[in-house]
């Protein structure tokens, strides 16, 4: 096929943790496609390179009451491709037409490949801003938006990083503090990665 190219437009969102994000809108990203990032700024330049992965499915989704308004939320995974890693992220809404734009890595949410047919939980993402009242269940007025991704090696190497000093972040005596992996050229810090992803809406 002849490659298409297209210069992202910045734009602001709140949801966002960044609150600037960058789209596109001709080109939609295809599943076994590669696609490439130049960014050109103050007479620098980077390049990276990533595809996407077949996406796969969460199977048996369940919600289980577990004490007074709290829920958790539980699914079984059936991978079709030893061979794959997967990444599962999340976010809620009280609002039901509020749909939101972006989905936080959960804890523990990061799945190495060679996984067997197995049960999971799904638990919230990590919210320092609220740590000491944090739960890994969801509320009883919260709709859940669940997104199970197929991601590439480098997504993994990435993602499992990240997850492992955020967890290990919270331990005051023995912090941790490592800079992900990326495959961003010239010493950029993030990831270009392809999601072949599936999204679900769960709510008690």
């Amino acid at each position: 096929d002849e490659a298409q190219t297209e210069t992202l437009t910045c734009y602001r969102d709140d949801q966002y943790p960044t609150k600037l994000v960058y789209k596109g809108v001709y080109i939609k990203g295809e599943v076994g496609k590669s696609y490439k990032l130049n960014i050109k700024y103050s007479g620098r330049e980077w390049d990276a390179v990533t595809t996407i992965p077949e996406p796969e499915e969460l199977y048996d989704i369940q919600t289980e009451w577990v004490r007074d308004t709290l829920y958790r939320i539980s699914a079984t995974i059936k991978p079709k491709d030893k061979q794959r890693h997967y990444m599962i992220r999340c976010a809620t809404s009280r609002d039901n037409d509020q749909r939101p734009s972006y989905l936080y890595p959960t804890l523990f949410g990061v799945i190495d490949k060679g996984t067997d047919e197995h049960q999971i939980t799904i638990n919230r993402p990590l919210d320092y801003a609220h740590i000491l009242n944090y739960t890994t269940l969801f509320h009883s007025q919260e709709r859940v938006y669940i997104s199970f991704s197929a991601i590439p090696q480098e997504g993994y190497d990435y993602w499992s990083i990240w997850e492992n000093c955020s967890v290990n972040s919270l331990n005051p005596v023995f912090p941790v503090d490592e800079n992900p992996p990326t495959n961003i050229s010239n010493g950029a810090q993030g990831i270009w990665c392809g999601y072949g992803s599936t999204y679900y809406i769960v709510a008690p």
